[in-house]
């Protein structure tokens, strides 16, 4: 019984991570995250359903995220899910995403995203 607890627990990590905004703590489906941009000090995780603010670099979103193959970075302000792009512009190196929410596409992060 106790086996199974921590083999539960141990999917729950691999399906969620915690995002600490002032004082709470959010747990996240990684599959439901949309975009995340970074802006001065603040980060902003967009979800399907919220928006949450709190003080997490990129650089350790993106070790959170390391098991999740549609996660990538675009650019030194934003990581994006590709499971919800509905538009590509190669041209303009833009992405729009659901929820008219859109990022842009750096060259250094060109080949990850429109591969």
């Amino acid at each position: 019984m106790a086996a199974q607890k921590k083999e539960t627990e141990r999917d729950d990590t691999k399906r969620y991570i915690t995002v600490r905004s002032a004082a709470k703590n959010y747990r996240v489906k990684k599959d439901d995250i949309v975009m995340i941009e970074k802006f001065r000090e603040k980060a902003f995780v967009y979800t399907t359903s919220a928006k949450i603010a709190c003080n997490t670099t990129l650089d350790d979103f993106e070790k959170m995220l390391a098991d999740v193959k549609t996660v990538v970075r675009c650019h030194k302000s934003f990581i994006v899910n590709k499971n919800y792009i509905t538009q590509e512009d190669p041209i303009q190196m833009k992405l729009i995403l659901e929820g008219g929410l859109s990022c842009y596409v750096s060259r250094n992060y060109r080949k990850r995203v429109f591969e």
